[in-house]
């Protein structure tokens, strides 16, 4: 379920498929050829938006492994706190309506809405 919410709302592009990447592992270093993997996106393309979040800061540079440099979301940044947020309450509310599918009662989360529409 994880992984396709934010292309729900944004349509399936390159750039929101890379961003959801680390929206789904906001907690991850991730390298160049993790996003291309759980993206499928163009390895070139990924180089291209890697630039331009680092420009933004939404992702930053953390370890470097031989040539193998990794990233990660920068979780001090607004607009990327705001992308996760947005990820996990698009991922509760399909979560919501498979358990409503299933018959099954409803979850609450302390750092989500109660109720998302």
């Amino acid at each position: 379920m994880r992984g396709i919410t934010l292309t729900k709302i944004f349509g399936s592009c390159h750039d929101v498929a890379v961003l959801e990447r680390f929206a789904d592992n906001y907690e991850e270093d991730l390298s160049i050829g993790d996003i291309v993997y759980m993206s499928g996106v163009p390895r070139t393309t990924v180089y291209r938006i890697i630039k331009k979040l680092l420009d933004r800061k939404v992702i930053i540079k953390t370890k470097k492994y031989g040539r193998t440099q990794l990233y990660r979301l920068n979780i001090d940044n607004e607009v990327a706190r705001a992308i996760v947020y947005l990820e996990n309450v698009m991922a509760q509310k399909e979560m919501e309506k498979l358990m409503e599918k299933e018959g099954m009662a409803k979850f609450s989360h302390p750092h989500l809405p109660d109720t998302v529409q």
